[in-house]
């Protein structure tokens, strides 16, 4: 083949084209420069550990989980992330009844929306006019002094120029933001006042304009009843002819003054207690005292105050420390009765004269003891003072220095 093509036979085809012997073969092969020399590997020796040094534990192939050793347990193997099946949760009735609300409303007519809309703005208009008028009354009421406690009129007009002042100085330095933030907080209290937020404060104010009132009639009809009720003076009695008999005279004791409802309440709660806590008197002066059903705290306290009583004060009762209320000492004296004395004397002297015949020395030498006698040495009353008064030789009248509930004892003959 080589021959034929007249090109030199290279190293490949001189050795497969025929088969040398021996000898040629060694004179013949040579080896390529480019190769190297074959050398087996030498084999590797393990280093021995040093006595003494653990060797660490191979660390295991990634993908390869290390066997676990005998006795222990294996490792509780973490679930995959699973996404929960949320579609029993998916109702598609929500989304059919929103496209059927909204191919409705699609198919309202207009005028029907907008008379509705006019409806509404008509009715937030009145809202907010009622709310006004409400707002506009307390403010008004509060300038002239009905609501609220405390300040002067003019105090109060003088804050109510201060805040308007404060106002336009404001709206001057903001002329946007001023008078919307303004408008829009007048708007949200006109509408809170027209739901009924300061319902409180105008029933309050006319419950007070409405006891002031009465107060001021019960004052008018006080000064009426004492103008009318003024007692001419007494007339001295006629003397008695002499051999006239004497009247028979009522043993039966007359009642005596009677204290005011309050007063007599407060006793009887007080009884033989330092006094009377006001969280037990006001609902027994709610039950027993007229008029007073339905009233508050507050008037309670207006009314005791009025009546010269002093709630405020503090003190133990019943085993309770520290609670106001009315103290024994503002307990006026008992009203004596009138005709206290008749009873005890024909008692005192029934039991003197016990065991003692009429006709005995002693009541013989005191004298006959007749109606006609004790008619002429009896003393004629004075001017103011009833007989009784003065057969007895003392009264109780009113002191008014004092206190308003006082009274002294005025002596016929002697210092009082």
């Amino acid at each position: 083949m080589t021959a034929a093509t007249g090109q030199a036979p290279g190293p490949d085809e001189r050795l497969t084209a025929h088969e040398p012997d021996a000898d040629e073969a060694q004179l013949t092969t040579v080896p390529a420069p480019s190769e190297p020399d074959p050398r087996e590997p030498e084999p590797q020796h393990e280093r021995e550990p040093e006595p003494g040094l653990a060797l660490p534990e191979p660390e295991p192939e990634p993908g390869e989980e290390p066997e676990p050793e005998p006795g222990e347990e294996e490792p509780e193997r973490l679930p995959s992330i699973v996404i929960p099946n949320l579609r029993p949760y998916a109702d598609p009735k929500a989304v059919l009844d929103l496209a059927r609300r909204g191919a409705r409303a699609s198919r309202r007519p207009t005028a029907r929306l907008g008379r509705r809309a006019l409806a509404e703005l008509a009715h937030i208009g009145r809202l907010l006019l009622a709310g006004s008028r409400i707002l506009l009354g307390l403010l008004i009421g509060w300038m002239t002094g009905t609501y609220g406690k405390g300040g002067s009129v003019l105090a109060r007009f003088g804050g109510v120029a201060l805040l308007l002042y404060v106002l336009a100085r404001t709206i001057g330095l903001h002329p946007v933001e001023a008078p919307f933030a303004a408008v829009w907080t007048w708007c949200l209290a006109a509408l809170f006042a027209a739901r009924g937020a300061f319902d409180a404060l105008v029933k309050k104010a006319t419950g007070g304009q409405r006891k002031a009132a009465k107060k001021g009639e019960e004052k008018a009809a006080k000064e009426d009843g004492k103008k009318k009720g003024q007692v001419e003076p007494t007339k001295d009695p006629a003397p008695v002819p002499a051999g006239t008999p004497a009247e028979d005279v009522d043993q039966t004791p007359a009642e005596g003054p009677v204290e005011p409802p309050l007063t007599a309440l407060i006793r009887e709660l007080i009884g033989d207690d330092n006094g009377v806590h006001l969280q037990a008197l006001r609902p027994a002066m709610r039950e027993r005292l007229p008029g007073l059903q339905n009233a508050t705290n507050q008037e309670l306290r207006q009314v005791l105050v009025g009546a010269d009583w002093d709630p405020s004060r503090t003190f133990r009762s019943r085993g309770v420390p520290g609670r106001a209320g009315i103290h024994r000492d503002q307990l006026p004296p008992l009203p004596s009765p009138e005709n206290g004395a008749g009873p005890l004397s024909d008692s005192l002297s029934t039991e003197r004269n016990a065991g003692q015949a009429d006709d005995s020395p002693l009541l013989s030498a005191r004298g006959e003891g007749s109606g006609e006698q004790h008619r002429k040495g009896r003393k004629r009353a004075p001017e103011g003072w009833t007989e009784e008064e003065a057969a007895r030789g003392f009264r109780s009248v009113a002191d008014p220095a004092a206190g308003p509930h006082a009274s002294r004892i005025e002596r016929l003959d002697g210092p009082n």
